[in-house]
């Protein structure tokens, strides 16, 4: 018997799998016809649309995640080079989303692909070890 709860993650998985082809794709447009990709073009985005970073606001230190919000803006305007610039994680980030939205294509296809969960554990332990030494870096 099928729950609700399991419905419902099926009905979000398959949300997924099909709209992030789609942003991807539409990140690509913007790129190539619209938006100059350099790094006052990705601040001055970033500074109008999201919010500023309160750890930073009241230590005046970068947070182990500052940049990484302009990171993730230069990545979807297929900007790899900038994305690396502001935050050395946003890359690494966006490799996660893409295997795991590739596990999910193979699972739904009935194609089994059990290392993804192994992938995600490693890669959670690897990432926050990263971001404790990009922390340590930038700021010391």
């Amino acid at each position: 018997m099928v729950t609700t709860a399991s419905k419902k993650r099926s009905n979000i998985e398959k949300l997924f799998l099909w709209t992030y082809p789609l942003v991807l794709l539409s990140g690509l447009v913007l790129r190539v016809f619209f938006v100059e990709s350099n790094d006052q073009t990705i601040t001055a985005l970033a500074q109008s649309y999201f919010l500023p970073c309160v750890f930073h606001q009241l230590t005046s230190w970068d947070c182990p995640g500052c940049g990484i919000t302009r990171s993730l803006l230069s990545l979807f305007l297929w900007s790899p080079y900038w994305s690396f610039y502001f935050h050395p994680m946003g890359p690494l980030a966006g490799l996660v989303v893409f295997f795991f939205w590739l596990s999910l294509w193979f699972q739904s296809l009935k194609l089994h692909f059990n290392n993804a969960q192994m992938f995600l554990k490693y890669h959670s332990w690897s990432a926050l070890i990263l971001i404790l030494t990009w922390f340590v870096l930038r700021n010391f």
